[in-house]
């Protein structure tokens, strides 16, 4: 809060100490040398400490400010990227979407990772198929070709494969497909996915065996991350309680 009105005090205060630093140094040069001393050496070298002093903690604060705006810039950026990426329906509406429709009305759980978490993702939210639905939550399962791990992270996603070539109607959604959409556009979502990837293999995670999971709340914000497939009832729950606790209305 108050960023700008804390960048200008801060620059005022550089440019400010930065003039007394001229004028205590030159002072003290002429001092040093022999010339005639308009201040005394014991006064001239606290008041250049002071303004270095000065100096350091405004510089540090713009920085710390320019890094803190750059990083939210980047934080808003991802999210206009993930509202644009763009879903896919199942059977019997093939009703192709983006992110972005679903903003206020579902909650959307993508959970990436190799075929076992894809299948035990299918498998396990269509046990809790009436929870979901009741929590306005659909899933979206992801199937990610992840290079070896001495691979460049650029390669760690291979978007031409991100839904591993699983046409939506071929996918083994089982008896409930109305609480999952698949991915539409690999080159997108893995584009998008990568940094997400990243980020866990930093963390010491293996993606493809365990899966990383990604909650989007109805304000089309990640409201958790985590590592594996979820507890379906238990996320539903906590991404109710997230939304009813910064002021989502629930209906």
């Amino acid at each position: 809060p108050f960023r700008k009105p804390r960048q200008v005090l801060a620059g005022f205060s550089a440019f400010s100490a930065s003039t007394a630093l001229f004028v205590s140094g030159s002072r003290a040069i002429s001092c040093s040398l022999g010339y005639a001393c308009i201040q005394p050496l014991d006064e001239l070298l606290p008041n250049i400490a002071i303004n270095l002093g000065v100096i350091g903690f405004a510089a540090g604060l713009l920085w710390s400010d320019q890094k803190k705006q750059a990083s939210q810039l980047r934080r808003i950026a991802r999210g206009g990227e993930l509202a644009t990426l763009q879903l896919s329906g199942l059977p019997p509406s093939y009703r192709n979407i983006a992110m972005r429709d679903l903003r206020g009305e579902r909650r959307v759980v993508i959970v990436a990772g190799g075929p076992e978490v894809y299948l035990r993702t299918i498998a396990t939210a269509s046990a809790h198929a009436a929870e979901l639905a009741a929590g306005d939550c659909v899933v979206v399962p992801v199937l990610l070709r992840v290079q070896s791990p001495g691979s460049p992270a650029a390669r760690m996603v291979d978007p031409s494969g991100c839904t591993g070539g699983i046409a939506a109607a071929e996918a083994p959604w089982g008896d409930i497909p109305g609480i999952f959409l698949a991915p539409r556009g690999a080159e997108n979502w893995g584009r998008w996915l990568e940094g997400e990837v990243e980020t866990a293999r930093k963390q010491g995670f293996d993606v493809v065996t365990s899966g990383v999971t990604l909650s989007i709340k109805k304000s089309g914000k990640i409201g958790k991350r985590s590592t594996s497939v979820p507890s379906w009832p238990e996320l539903v729950e906590s991404l109710a309680m997230i939304d009813r606790n910064f002021g989502m209305p629930t209906f």
